[in-house]
């Protein structure tokens, strides 16, 4: 892909270090993007929008006199129990979702498309090439919800030859566990490092665990992408429908309440490495990351030639 695609990420200026690997697929595929201040409705082209914040509605509010010709999505990576989309319903043409038991929640609303995130194995380049120091990695904020998984993960006992969750291990663990890895660039605005303490961690890390801040069962696309372009064999709290996601093929499903004491359990199975193996299969060479893009502004195409996801104003 180049810059000649038929559409174009959109990025705020304020920088969310959750959305690095997100901007790292888009920067490797050599995608088109500007600024949401650049925006221009009156450009033929798709403008996909992974973060909407405060910079998003008064731009487009300055510009409802001009004529209407791109298409506005929300590439919707965040979490809501309700298919309403308030007064964002004004400001969209549609909303894609990563997640399918999201999609369904927000499928009445008939602005919302599904289209899987994927990953992109450059991402991740020399994953293998560091010794396994850490037991896993989260890549979260530490909730109350978390922290009570967490911290109460076994530690092991060295006498029955066991090496997870060695006691000296626990504050490097937690150290490294940060959405890390932005620097300022010449114009000031936040951008991504390629490399650093937090792709050495990743790379040095196990198993990737996923819990989630809430009790809302839908998946983390984002951290599901990470761990399928490192190869990590994905631990993650249940969730309904994870399709295209198979437990046990691509990664290993659990009940919040039994975490504790069914990872300990998984991290001593055989075929650990084989389950990151096959989600780096799956989501970086079958459904990677450029093709899920394009199919979906295909999928948005065909909802528009219908009459669907087109606002008018």
């Amino acid at each position: 892909m180049s810059a000649d695609a038929p559409f174009t990420f959109v990025k705020c200026r304020y920088w969310y270090d959750s959305f690095l690997d997100f901007w790292r697929m888009v920067e490797v595929n050599d995608f088109p993007w500007c600024y949401v201040d650049q925006i221009d409705v009156g450009t033929e082209t798709t403008y996909l929008i992974p973060t909407i914040n405060g910079e998003f509605r008064p731009h487009i509010d300055n510009h409802r006199n001009e004529r209407k010709n791109c298409s506005l999505v929300w590439w919707n990576l965040e979490r809501q129990d309700h298919a309403d989309l308030g007064d964002l319903d004004n400001y969209l043409d549609a909303v894609w979702v990563s997640c399918h038991t999201y999609y369904e929640i927000l499928k009445p609303n008939g602005k919302t498309l599904f289209v899987p995130m994927g990953s992109d194995a450059r991402i991740g380049t020399n994953a293998d090439d560091l010794p396994k120091r850490y037991d896993f990695i989260h890549l979260s904020y530490l909730t109350h919800r978390r922290s009570c998984v967490i911290d109460h993960l076994p530690l092991s006992q060295p006498d029955r030859g066991q090496d997870l969750w060695d006691d000296e291990e626990i504050q490097q663990r937690r150290d490294d566990n940060a959405w890390t890895g932005s620097v300022l660039d010449t114009n000031g605005a936040r951008r991504p490092e390629s490399c650093g303490r937090r792709h050495e961690a990743l790379c040095s890390s196990r198993f990737m665990l996923s819990i989630r801040q809430d009790e809302l069962p839908m998946q983390e696309p984002i951290r599901i992408a990470i761990a399928a372009a490192y190869a990590l064999p994905f631990v993650s709290e249940h969730v309904p429908d994870p399709w295209p996601l198979v437990p046990r093929t691509h990664y290993f499903d659990l009940p919040y309440a039994e975490i504790t004491t069914q990872f300990p359990q998984i991290a001593r199975y055989t075929d650990s490495r084989e389950i990151g193996y096959n989600l780096w299969e799956l989501y970086t060479q079958k459904m990677p990351f450029a093709k899920n893009v394009q199919q979906g502004w295909e999928r948005l195409k065909a909802a528009q030639a219908e009459g669907r996801c087109r606002l008018q104003w």
